[in-house]
């Protein structure tokens, strides 16, 4: 174990030592009452032993130990992957019903010592997930197990994405853009995000499928693209039928989403010996149904 590491783990024990020490130690002026159960906005179920000013917390599912101190209507935590302060919301005889921190999770309970309202928003929401992998510009579904489907945000790495269709409210379809890039989907559900609880979390990222037939538009020129993940070959043919036997290959690759590159061994008239193309149409499936060349030259589907 390196040095430092030692000493990480050391400073932080030693506080957590001090900070307990020193619980309850000085005189303290009724105030809120925290002590007892609590669930959270991050769905962790906390329990809290209060002693004078001073308080520890744990979570039963994780062993997860905090302390921390009250002053006022407010208080202060640290655990062994944070801090935060707080503000209490108490009833009249200074029974703590709420504790707004600083991190942006919230504890709430109900009156009189009892577990809390029940689950925290969201906790009863769950949802699945598919196609995976899928392609940029392609739809993905989502699956969810509540009606819920007009009350969400969906997003994929932080990035908002379109909703494009709801069925009875538990099944919704997004829009992937043409740029995006691998990651969790998650939803946003009153004012919490949650993850999918499914196995694979991650929505993997393939090519957009530039594969199969094209034709050139106004000169009738026609390819034909054989992909494979993101580099592919593609052969010309003229449009009265001739092909340059041995040149008549271009050798290319997809990238970046909306990009594919291209190298001639004999050039198609209108088009670069080297060309940079951007998929500027796709289907829900992620295939691709117009490129726009930087030649000028415009491919579509025949």
């Amino acid at each position: 174990m390196r040095k430092e590491k030692i000493f990480r783990i050391l400073s932080v024990t030693a506080f957590f030592l001090l900070l307990a020490a020193g619980i309850g130690s000085a005189a303290y002026a009724a105030g809120p009452d925290i002590s007892g159960n609590w669930n959270s906005t991050i769905g962790a179920h906390y329990v809290i032993i209060q002693t004078g000013a001073g308080f520890q917390w744990q979570v039963p599912k994780t062993g997860e130990l905090g302390f921390g101190n009250i002053t006022g209507n407010t208080c202060s935590a640290v655990w062994p992957f944070g801090h935060a302060t707080g503000n209490i919301t108490s009833d009249p005889s200074g029974w703590a019903t709420k504790i707004v921190w600083s991190n942006g999770v919230i504890f709430t309970r109900g009156p009189g010592g009892g577990p809390g309202p029940g689950p925290a928003p969201g906790d009863d929401v769950a949802f699945s997930f598919g196609p995976n992998p899928a392609r940029p510009g392609a739809e993905v579904w989502l699956d969810l197990n509540k009606n819920v489907g007009n009350q969400i945000q969906v997003f994929l790495n932080g990035m908002l994405l379109p909703i494009v269709n709801t069925k009875g409210q538990s099944y919704v379809i997004v829009k992937l853009p043409l740029k995006v890039t691998p990651g969790p989907i998650e939803i946003e559900y009153q004012g919490r995000r949650i993850q999918s609880n499914q196995p694979k979390k991650v929505l993997d990222i393939i090519p957009v499928d530039v594969s199969g037939n094209w034709r050139n538009q106004g000169q009738g020129f026609e390819y034909k693209v054989n992909q494979n993940h993101g580099t592919y070959n593609v052969t010309w043919v003229n449009p009265v039928g001739l092909i340059i036997i041995g040149t008549d290959k271009g050798n290319g690759n997809v990238y970046d989403g909306d990009k594919l590159n291209v190298h001639w061994g004999a050039k198609p008239p209108s088009m670069n010996l080297n060309d940079v193309g951007t998929i500027t149409d796709v289907d829900p499936n992620g295939r691709a149904h117009r490129i726009q060349w930087n030649s000028g030259d415009v491919w579509m589907r025949p």
